[in-house]
């Protein structure tokens, strides 16, 4: 499966892309490639907060999010640290059901990296 995700603006670091595609990994449902289409070369990997993170429900800021539609769904970045994923709590990517999308930072206290593995637990 395969989705195209436009982003209200570039992620931090990677501008000017803002055109990606959205990629499940075969056998790892809800394990995402996000690799942008121009400029190529920028890939990183997303998942699904519904399947790896149930109990992880932050409050939204309304501001940025005006230009989203009102059934979105959150994806988080995540990184291999010496071989197990950790994730950014602290900046999820928001994306809509026609896929716009933006990423947020967070009010309170969300680690901007931690395992997967404790908070996949603790959820």
């Amino acid at each position: 499966m395969s989705t195209t995700l436009t982003l209200v603006e570039p992620l931090p670091g990677l501008a000017p892309a803002v055109d990606y595609r959205l990629s499940e990994i075969e056998e790892a449902p809800g394990l995402f490639a996000l690799e942008s289409a121009d400029p190529a070369g920028i890939r990183l990997h997303v998942i699904s907060a519904a399947a790896y993170l149930p109990g992880y429900a932050p409050r939204l800021p309304v501001e940025g999010l005006e230009s989203l539609g009102a059934d979105r769904s959150l994806l988080v970045v995540t990184t291999l640290v010496d071989g197990a994923p950790w994730v950014n709590l602290l900046a999820p990517i928001v994306v809509d059901a026609d896929g716009a999308a933006r990423q947020v930072i967070l009010d309170g206290d969300y680690p901007v990296r931690v395992a997967l593995t404790d908070v996949a637990a603790a959820a």
